[in-house]
This record gives C-alpha cells, structure tokens and sequence, in this order.
C-alpha cells in the first residue's frame, strides 16, 4: 500500500514506509513487522484517511514497479517478481 499514499493521513503514511524500509533493511519476518505495525498503530491512533475516496489528493509519482508488472511474467515467477518488486519499491522511496 506504500505506493497509494492517498490512503493515509500523512503521519500514517511516513510510519508505514518507516516500517517497510526498517523490515526490509533488517530482513524482519512477518509476526514481527505485525507486532511492530500494532505498537506504532496504538501511538497514533487511525492512520487511515478519513477523507471518502473520491475526496482525497493524489499526487502521481512514478513507481519503478508495481504490482501490475508481477503478473507480466505469470505464476511461476510470482515469487520472483514479488522479490524483485520489494527491491525496487526499497530503492524508489529513497529517491
């Protein structure tokens, strides 16, 4: 969801690439990125945008990858894509 920022409040979206970038560079597994997103979730409260869909701002950025792109090479090499995706959406947010 990284790469839909509208969804967010602004300090939601900034916490949520903090965690994406601190599991990603520590290689966290799963139930911990979960536990983490639940503490940082209980210190904000809602970091979802209040604001109905069709209200909210969007600001086009382009993306290296997106999901689109891990259908492009079929099932098989889902899981390939998805790591290769990781990567670039890892490089992108720095930018």
């Amino acid at each position: 969801m990284i790469q839909h920022p509208s969804n967010y409040t602004e300090e939601g979206y900034r916490l949520l690439v903090k965690l994406f970038s601190e599991a990603y560079d520590h290689n966290w597994d799963t139930s911990y990125i979960l536990k983490k997103n639940r503490e940082l979730v209980s210190k904000v409260g809602k970091i979802a945008n209040p604001l109905p869909s069709g209200k909210r701002k969007r600001i086009l950025r382009k993306w290296s990858m997106t999901i689109e792109d891990l259908y492009i090479g079929g099932e098989e090499n889902a899981i390939n894509g998805i790591k290769k995706w990781r990567e670039t959406l890892r490089a992108d947010i720095d930018k």
